[in-house]
């Protein structure tokens, strides 16, 4: 990683630490997203001897990585399908692959977006981590949206999204042959949008497409806030 952008990150990760120090400081409902970006702020919370506030809390994290990664530092993660409708997050914290400032993000990069847009929706507090290459004027200009798809649907989500005029791309997997699958057993596809200047239109357009399970287009209404790491500064973008 460049050295600027781990600074930039870095910057970031402590005003999100600040946050979750304040909110959580004897234990709380937690949510973890999943990433790159992620495992660095597990991995800060670890130096800087924070994890007490993880053990004392109920996590929920967005993915097996994230979970694999709290089990080394010895916390117990909660898993999402223990939920009822009872269950609310106090805060979650995740990185995001594109935002701009008007509080829009795109997420799933990492391949975790239906359980991150569902800690992030239950969150009453969320709060994204991102540096300074990610923010744009509009989301989709820098990266594509990715779906999660299910595999019996995939021909005719395919086929319906180019009719849309858009333009997708089954994810491969870096392991093997074939397909990448999300922990819930979906495909993942990767759509090139362009600029989206009106995103919750697109969102609606798409998951009227059957089989498609979840969008990564993440609506700013539930977005507390996103910190953006610069080599020299943050910036917090709130509504």
């Amino acid at each position: 990683m460049d050295e600027d952008i781990y600074e930039a990150r870095r910057r970031a990760i402590v005003v999100a630490i600040e946050e979750l120090r304040d909110l959580c400081r004897d234990g709380c409902a937690l949510g973890l997203g999943t990433g790159s970006t992620m495992m660095q702020f597990i991995e800060t919370l670890a130096k800087l001897n924070e994890v007490s506030i993880l053990r004392k809390s109920v996590v929920y994290p967005s993915s097996r990585s994230t979970a694999s990664k709290l089990l080394e530092l010895g916390v117990a993660p909660s898993m999402i399908d223990t939920y009822t409708d009872r269950i609310s997050i106090d805060i979650y914290i995740d990185s995001a692959d594109e935002v701009d400032r008007r509080l829009f993000m795109i997420k799933g990069g990492g391949g975790a977006l239906l359980r991150e847009k569902v800690l992030t929706m239950l969150s009453k507090t969320s709060v994204f981590i991102v540096d300074y290459l990610k923010l744009s004027d509009y989301i989709g200009s820098k990266k594509p949206v990715p779906i999660e798809v299910s595999p019996p649907a995939l021909p005719l989500a395919l086929k319906t999204l180019k009719e849309l005029g858009f333009q997708p791309r089954v994810r491969a997997s870096k392991t093997s042959y074939g397909a990448t699958y999300s922990d819930n057993g979906n495909v993942l596809v990767d759509l090139a949008t362009g600029p989206l200047k009106d995103p919750e239109s697109v969102d609606r357009e798409l998951m009227q497409i059957p089989g498609i399970v979840v969008t990564g287009i993440f609506l700013n209404k539930y977005v507390s806030k996103i910190v953006v790491g610069y080599r020299d500064r943050v910036d917090v973008l709130t509504p």
